[in-house]
This record gives structure tokens, C-alpha cells and sequence, in this order.
């Protein structure tokens, strides 16, 4: 997890540029997306980028995301669709502006925050990188 009280520190567009790399295996979830009933968004993905987590976990939700981001089979959910099983191989990044963005205790070794302490950058700095990454 990518974390800091300030927006507009990159954390996001660090997914992005990774997400590149990825292609088609790469997608992007909100809340919404991460604790819906349905999960089409994880088929054939090997990285994903849970964007703006907020604090809002109880220890339950807590326990939905250690056993997503360490499951070997994930059980695929769509619209009016059987349910199927698949290997999941899915790598995620969240990024938060909120410090208890998730619930984590002293134990836990499945979580890794990183707290963003710098100030963003000027806008030609991200401008720059963006051009860079537009270019392959």
C-alpha cells in the first residue's frame, strides 16, 4: 500500500507506470469494485490497482483482503453467469489518503505500507514523466 495524507504525491501514477508493463493483465478497482458481489475484474489479471482505499475496514474486511492478496484460487462471480474457479495470480497495489486505510495489527506480514512524507512535485515533473511513459 502506497499511503500518504497528501494527494497529489504520485502514488496512484506509480499503478499507472506499472500497470504498463502489465497491458492487458493490468486493471484498475475502487471500493465498490474490490467488495462487490461480482468479480469480472480480476479474470486474467496480474496486476491490480486499488485506488483511494479508505478507512472504512472492519477486521472482516481486513480478513477479505489478506485472503484476497494471498489465495491461489479465486473464485470468478459474474451477471447472470455460473460461478467458475481460477489460479489467481494477481498482484495488488492500494493507494490511500488515509492512514487507517486498512486494519492491520502488529502481526500482520501480508501488508507492506509505504508512508509517502514528501510534498508533491510541480506539475512539469509529472508532466515530464507522463511524456515518458507515453512514449513506450
Amino acid at each position: 500500500m502506497l499511503q500518504s495524507r497528501r494527494q497529489g504525491v504520485g502514488k496512484s501514477f506509480v499503478g499507472y507506470i506499472i500497470g504498463d508493463i502489465y497491458g492487458e493483465n493490468f486493471n484498475v478497482v475502487g471500493l465498490e469494485e474490490l467488495h462487490g458481489a461480482f468479480n469480472g475484474w480480476v479474470v486474467s489479471k496480474q496486476f491490480i490497482l486499488g485506488e483511494e482505499i479508505t478507512g472504512t475496514y472492519s477486521r472482516k474486511e481486513a480478513d477479505r483482503i489478506k485472503n484476497m492478496i494471498t489465495r491461489e484460487k479465486v473464485y470468478v462471480r459474474l451477471k447472470y453467469q455460473p460461478e467458475y474457479s481460477m489460479e489467481d495470480c494477481a498482484n495488488y497495489l492500494f493507494t490511500s489518503n488515509h492512514v487507517d486505510a486498512l486494519f492491520l495489527d502488529e502481526f500482520d506480514r501480508r501488508v507492506v505500507v509505504h508512508e509517502i512524507r514528501a510534498e508533491a512535485k510541480p506539475n512539469a515533473f509529472y508532466t515530464r514523466i507522463d511524456k515518458w511513459r507515453s512514449n513506450g
